[in-house]
């Protein structure tokens, strides 16, 4: 029954992906709502997702789920969590797994900068964490939050005005 259920939500975020325009231009209202998911207790992954999810109208519900072990650097103060969603974030935008499952995809359509070129997927993660580290001074949770104990919903807005950037 497991496998059923994930194969319909799958479905479901394909349909999303396939009948929604992504990445709508309004970086200002995700930032705004990601420091506010931030605030009500959802991890920094799972703010990125669900504020971008919201602001593009996707069902990101079982991702924002799963990333439930992302927050406070992976449970372990490792890699930031913001960073680790936006980076999920890019490889739903630019995965050329998303083009061969919906080689009809209005988001191919419509948004002709999103391409299924496996090396730009791999330049825009990059440039996410470089931009981030350059701004933040590391990507490990531990070390910035050593810097400044209440950082985090900066963080949380940062990485989401860092994936609009990186994605317009």
């Amino acid at each position: 029954m497991g496998h059923f259920l994930i194969a319909l939500k799958l479905a479901n975020i394909k349909y999303l992906i396939n009948n929604t325009y992504f990445m709508q231009n309004n970086p200002e209202l995700a930032k705004s709502l990601a420091v506010k998911y931030y605030e009500e207790g959802f991890n920094c992954a799972q703010s990125i997702l669900k504020a971008y999810g919201e602001v593009n109208h996707l069902d990101l519900s079982q991702l924002i789920k799963s990333s439930s072990s992302l927050g406070s650097g992976m449970k372990s103060g490792c890699v930031c969590g913001a960073l680790v969603g936006a980076e999920l974030l890019l490889g739903l935008l630019y995965s050329d797994e998303l083009n061969r499952a919906s080689p009809d995809s209005k988001l191919l359509k419509n948004a002709n900068r999103f391409s299924n070129d496996p090396k730009l997927l791999h330049m825009k993660n990059r440039t996410m964490h470089d931009q981030f580290k350059k701004i933040f001074g590391a990507t490990c949770c531990r070390i910035i939050r050593g810097k400044e104990k209440r950082i985090c919903p900066k963080i949380v807005e940062t990485s989401m005005e860092l994936l609009y950037a990186i994605t317009e």
